[in-house]
């Protein structure tokens, strides 16, 4: 830092700077451990919700391949499915 290097003639401003740059050294190791955690979390959260994304993908693929197996009238799987899900709920 050069305000730290040119300070020679006032020697205790001098040996303030030295604690001032020790500390912002201290915080920027800090800062960068900081980011690179939180990256590397936010990166592997980001592969599980897309792993969770593709499960639910194809759940919702296979559910609709067994509705459009059974063709029925209108309202008549909608009463079936209430059905069923009021007794899930249970």
């Amino acid at each position: 830092m050069a305000a730290r290097d040119g300070s020679d003639l006032f020697l205790p401003l001098k040996a303030a700077l030295v604690g001032v740059v020790a500390l912002w050294d201290i915080w920027d190791v800090c800062c960068l451990i900081c980011r690179e955690t939180f990256r590397s979390k936010l990166f592997q959260r980001t592969v599980e919700a897309k792993a969770e994304f593709t499960k639910l993908e194809s759940k919702l693929v296979a559910f609709k391949v067994i509705a459009e197996a059974y063709q029925v009238e209108p309202g008549v799987l909608d009463e079936s499915l209430q059905m069923r899900l009021k007794a899930l709920v249970r």
